[in-house]
């Protein structure tokens, strides 16, 4: 075993295989004072997890404040910098290949990070033989700033192998900041005729730590000729209680011109009399302005 321990290293890759084939085809155990086999399993890719869009944190460049979710956002652009939120997990992508004829199993699996402090949680595996398989592992970072990730570690038969990335990737960790849970019978698409309303329900839940103190609602419907009004929300909303918000979503009655509500006929006829924009004139006074 120490000739193969000191000669393994400048065999080909085709080489080591066949040896750890036979090695584990004959429960030899890999120990400290064995081989080590940095290549098995075969790393393929290490992928940092956005939060997704209605969780990942976002800086409002015109007010310098974070907010959590806005609709109208587009997706994220490829190559962004990960932005993750401190005392919530994150997660990493790892697709790792078992090239033998033997399954391999995995211990104390987990990522490597520096730059801050953060709790990596490990995990373990059975790969089967000629198998790929994706394998996500978890980050809590414990304080805001930036968190550079290295690469992952992991063992092997009680031997530690490590998979670094050609350049390490940063992330950059918000500070605390309260989760907000939205539920309600809001449609996807609504469509309302001029004048006509409909009545709206949601429910809006503190699922974090920290008391909600401040909520904005930003009403986008002013820009199509449409009302929206909504009722108080109590705050502050504490960790682990809810509000329930009535919504109110009406489309304006818009006036253009003279309307002839007694005959299709053209005001710009002859025929359009006096008594016409009488009847035109009150029907306008009896509507009130919403």
């Amino acid at each position: 075993m120490c000739l193969l321990q000191n000669f393994y290293s400048h065999l080909d890759h085709d080489d080591q295989l066949r040896i750890l084939n036979l090695i584990f085809k004959n429960n030899t155990r890999l120990g400290q004072d064995m081989i080590e086999a940095p290549n098995i399993p075969a790393c393929k890719k290490i992928v940092i997890k956005s939060l997704g869009k209605s969780l990942e944190p976002r800086l409002n460049k015109q007010t310098n404040s974070i907010f959590i979710f806005n609709p109208n956002d587009g997706k994220s652009k490829e190559g962004e910098q990960i932005s993750w939120v401190c005392d919530e997990f994150g997660e990493v992508l790892v697709k790792l290949e078992n090239p033998l004829l033997h399954s391999l199993q995995l211990f104390d699996i987990r990522c490597i990070v520096e730059g801050g402090i953060a709790e990596c949680y490990p995990g373990t595996i059975t790969i089967y033989p000629k198998q790929t398989v994706d394998i996500v592992l978890t980050i809590k970072p414990r304080q805001p700033g930036l968190l550079k990730l290295i690469g992952i570690k992991l063992q092997l038969c009680g031997v530690p192998s490590h998979f670094k990335l050609a350049s390490a990737e940063t992330i950059s960790v918000s500070k605390c900041m309260p989760l907000l849970v939205l539920k309600s019978d809001i449609p996807a698409t609504l469509s309302l005729y001029e004048g006509e309303e409909t009545k709206l329900s949601c429910r809006i839940a503190n699922n974090s730590n920290f008391p909600i103190e401040h909520l904005d609602v930003i009403d986008n419907c002013s820009r199509t000729g449409s009302v929206f009004q909504y009722s108080e929300i109590p705050l502050p909303l504490l960790p682990g209680a809810f509000a329930d918000i009535r919504l109110i979503l009406a489309q304006r009655l818009v006036m253009r011109g003279e309307l002839n509500v007694l005959s299709p006929v053209d005001p710009k006829e002859p025929n359009v009399g006096p008594s016409m924009k009488t009847h035109q004139s009150l029907m306008k006074a009896m509507m009130p302005p919403l």
